[in-house]
């Protein structure tokens, strides 16, 4: 007995110190972030090139101190370089640092990689120097990260199209044009630095992202244009997109920097091209860009009826939405697709409030905008029982604000009954988007459900 008292106190212990242990390495992340704002410590993000442009790679030195950060950080410096092709190199300080240190040189090594690091005691103008990949001379351009002022790298290349016979500037020969993203305000203005490389040769550059940015989905494109100095006096400029991921934390974070250059140069005209990035492309995502479920999905896709909702005392006139649990036979309605609630309709010609025998009730959906998706669908999922003649569902795609040709999903005939899925292919290019559902339905014994009425598309 006393055994087995002892081995739960202990594991009680175990839990308690692991608890604690876990608690501890939070409260040090958070202390961390707060102290690297204007101090040595903290993390650095940039990239990296070799100087022959056959690689690169997104940059991140993590500065620690000696003491205080021992137990999530241990206690040297490292440096993390992510290649293009997902491979990882990692180098460590030859030396522990001291929290407000200014650092001058510091040597980090690895068996791949070896550099020197210098920064002001308060994080300021951080640098990579001596940096040698594989015995290949490279070169890194870096920027203090912090949660105020988050830095985003991107790693990427230039082509020349137009090229003039430049020695440096062979059509169809690719070169590093790397980009870092630093975050200005909250307003959507970012600051942005380039590393281009022009033959074996570094030219470090300024751009912006202007704010003039556009949202489909998921993802902001924003304009953005820059220029650097070069050779003689001149420079080249250039100007394009960058795309993102909007969300705070996604699983499909991208960013993607396209667009063209132009130099004018003294002694080969004016040279031009394109640029892009080489990772991390932005792929739309199929995305319910409206819905109506009955049940309060979003983004809703607002109808409106032809004859207000309506049910008799007795349920067995009825239309409108229904739980399965309300209207003569809704609990009939057993289509797996069709859950929750649900637009119901049950002996639709009668003196409830109901149409004129022969008459059909409409439900109009609001025209969405859907000009920014592409491979678009509209879809609602449905169950009829019990029709006959003169019961018909009829339902017509409205595209730019216009009615197209009506579609007769069923043609009611000797109590017929289907349950079903439609949807409809969208052309690309269409700016707006809407539906009418019309129904025409006589008689007690007859009853039909339709639920998820739903836009979906890639953006």
């Amino acid at each position: 007995m006393r055994k087995i008292a002892f081995l739960f106190a202990l594991s009680f212990a175990l839990l308690a110190c692991e608890t604690d242990n876990e608690t501890l390495n939070i409260n040090q992340n958070l202390t961390f972030d707060s102290l690297s704002e204007n101090n040595n410590i903290g993390k650095y993000k940039g990239v990296f090139t070799t100087l022959d442009s056959d690689s690169r790679a997104t940059v991140e030195i993590t500065i620690t101190d000696a003491t205080t950060f021992v137990a999530t950080l241990g206690n040297r410096a490292t440096g993390k370089f992510t290649f293009e092709d997902g491979s990882i190199i990692s180098a460590i300080a030859t030396r522990s640092l001291e929290l407000g240190e200014g650092i001058q040189d510091l040597e980090f090594t690895s068996n791949e990689m070896s550099f020197s690091f210098s920064v002001n005691d308060d994080g300021t103008n951080p640098k990579l120097s001596n940096v040698i990949y594989n015995n290949k001379p490279s070169a890194v351009l870096i920027k203090k990260h912090t949660n105020k002022a988050p830095i985003t790298p991107i790693t990427g290349t230039y082509v020349c199209v137009a090229c003039g016979d430049h020695p440096n500037l062979n059509a169809g020969n690719t070169q590093t044009f790397n980009v870092v993203v630093s975050e200005v305000d909250m307003d959507g203005l970012f600051d942005i630095s380039t590393q281009v490389l022009l033959g074996s040769t570094e030219f470090l550059g300024d751009g912006l992202q202007d704010g003039n940015c556009t949202v489909a989905g998921s993802l902001n494109t924003c304009d953005t244009l820059g220029f650097f100095d070069v050779v003689d006096g001149t420079s080249i400029s250039w100007d394009g997109t960058h795309v993102y991921n909007n969300q705070t934390s996604s699983p499909s974070d991208c960013s993607d920097f396209d667009g063209t250059w132009s130099w004018t140069t003294l002694n080969y005209g004016t040279i031009s091209g394109t640029y892009s990035s080489t990772v991390s492309a932005c792929v739309p995502t199929q995305q319910v860009i409206a819905i109506e479920d009955f049940d309060g999905g979003l983004p809703a896709w607002s109808s409106t009826p032809s004859i207000a909702y309506f049910t008799n005392g007795n349920g067995d006139d009825f239309f409108g939405p229904s739980d399965g649990m309300t209207g003569g036979n809704s609990d009939d309605v057993n289509f797996a697709n069709i859950t929750g609630n649900f637009l119901f309709v049950q002996d639709l010609a009668n003196g409830n409030g109901g149409t004129n025998v022969g008459d059909p009730a409409t439900l109009t959906f609001d025209d969405v905008d859907v000009s920014t998706a592409t491979g678009i669908t509209v879809s609602f999922d449905y169950d009829v029982f019990g029709f006959d003649n003169g019961d018909d569902v009829v339902y017509t795609i409205v595209l730019d604000g216009v009615n197209q040709t009506p579609v007769e999903l069923v043609n009611g005939s000797s109590n017929f009954s289907i349950e079903n899925n439609e949807s409809v292919m969208i052309p690309d290019g269409t700016s707006t988007v809407g539906l009418i559902l019309s129904v025409k339905q006589n008689g007690g014994s007859d009853y039909a459900g339709f639920d998820n009425f739903k836009i979906e598309g890639l953006r």
